[in-house]
C-alpha cells in the first residue's frame, strides 16, 4: 500500500473518529439535560441559569483541554492518548450510574464533560 493511500485512509478514521466522538458529545449534554428535567420533577431547585452553566461547562472544558491534550501527545507521542481515551471514555460512562455516590450534580457533570 503505498504512503498517499495510507494517508488518506488515516485522514478518513481521523473524520468518522470526530464525527462519532461529536454525536457522542451531544448525546451526553442531552443526557445532562434530561437528568436536570428529573431532578426538577423531584423538586431539586434547578433553574435555566444551572442548566445553561453546566452544558455550557461541559463544552468550555474541551476548549480548554483540547490545546493541553495536544501538547501532551506531541511531546509524549499519540499511541498513550490513542490507549488512554477510550480507557477514560469508559470510566465516564459508569459515572452517571454512580452517580449517587457523590454529594453533588455539578462535579458530576464537570468530570463527565472534562472526560468527554
Amino acid at each position: 500500500m503505498s504512503s498517499e493511500a495510507s494517508a488518506h485512509r488515516g485522514l478518513g478514521a481521523a473524520i468518522w473518529g470526530q464525527l462519532f466522538l461529536r454525536i457522542a458529545g451531544s448525546a451526553g449534554v442531552l443526557v445532562i439535560g434530561a437528568y436536570f428535567v428529573e431532578l426538577a420533577d423531584k423538586g431539586f431547585p434547578i433553574t435555566s441559569v444551572l442548566v445553561g452553566v453546566m452544558t455550557s461547562l461541559v463544552y468550555l472544558s474541551e476548549l480548554l483541554l483540547a490545546p493541553v491534550g495536544g501538547v501532551l501527545s506531541d511531546r509524549g507521542g499519540r499511541k498513550g492518548f490513542l490507549l488512554a481515551g477510550p480507557l477514560l471514555a469508559a470510566f465516564g460512562v459508569l459515572l452517571p450510574p454512580l452517580g449517587f455516590l457523590a454529594s453533588a450534580v455539578p462535579p458530576i457533570a464537570v468530570v463527565i464533560g472534562v472526560i468527554a
